[in-house]
């Protein structure tokens, strides 16, 4: 609840219409619980579900661009060590991941510190998939709310929300492309360093495990790179 919050206040009056926010919350027998109103999932009808989730991506990439726009800011020098080069060293030495990986994450930071790409910091989900989106009643814009902010930062890295929403949505390679060059470009970071971001973003994750077991961060490692690499 206090991520959900922190999230709509980061986005303001109108991207923060997305966030779905609780009616109450608490803790019962030492065991949290939020309550939030009902708001419908994407259907289960396998017809119907390809045509809303089609719909949803086109929604919610419109939403993410809007929201980098909006939330993104220059990384000041303390926020490139701790939000970047650690993050991206922690992936070059985590040996559970693919070698192609680490020594992407390398390259990455090496290509920082020499100043081929700057790091950007903006509001991100880091769990932005399908499934924790649900529609919303006709006077929301967007559509659609948000779900699950428990990881949320106002602070966080760009470009990895936008490759999780489209691991889990219908969106062909060009459309995702698109939306990639879109960040680059309000990032000012070259397409092919674009990989920089994301991985800050698993290294972040990688050194916040929490319950999260590592063969699920190597596994969602994976497919990320393997995305970027295919664009």
């Amino acid at each position: 609840a206090t991520s959900t919050r922190m999230a709509q206040s980061a986005l303001g009056p109108r991207l923060g219409r997305v966030v779905l926010m609780p009616l109450r919350a608490g803790t019962v027998n030492g065991v949290g619980f939020s309550v939030a109103p009902y708001h419908r999932p994407v259907s289960t009808f396998k017809p119907k579900r390809a045509l809303e989730r089609r719909r949803l991506t086109r929604l919610a990439q419109t939403w993410l661009l809007d929201t980098l726009r909006d939330t993104m800011r220059v990384a000041q020098a303390h926020e490139v060590q701790s939000e970047f080069r650690a993050p991206l060293a922690a992936l070059a030495n985590l040996q559970a991941l693919r070698p192609d990986i680490r020594q992407r994450a390398t390259a990455e930071l090496r290509a920082l510190d020499t100043g081929h790409w700057q790091p950007r910091l903006a509001l991100a989900h880091y769990d932005l998939w399908q499934d924790n989106f649900l529609w919303a009643p006709d006077d929301n814009e967007f559509g659609f709310v948000v779900i699950d902010w428990g990881g949320a930062r106002a602070s966080g890295h760009a470009i990895y929300d936008l490759l999780r929403l489209a691991l889990s949505s219908p969106a062909d390679i060009g459309a995702t492309l698109s939306e990639l060059r879109a960040h680059c470009r309000i990032l000012e970071c070259p397409l092919e360093h674009a990989a920089g971001h994301a991985l800050a973003a698993l290294g972040h994750l990688a050194m916040n495990l929490g319950d999260w077991p590592v063969e699920r961060l190597t596994m969602t490692a994976g497919l990320c790179i393997d995305l970027v690499n295919a664009l």
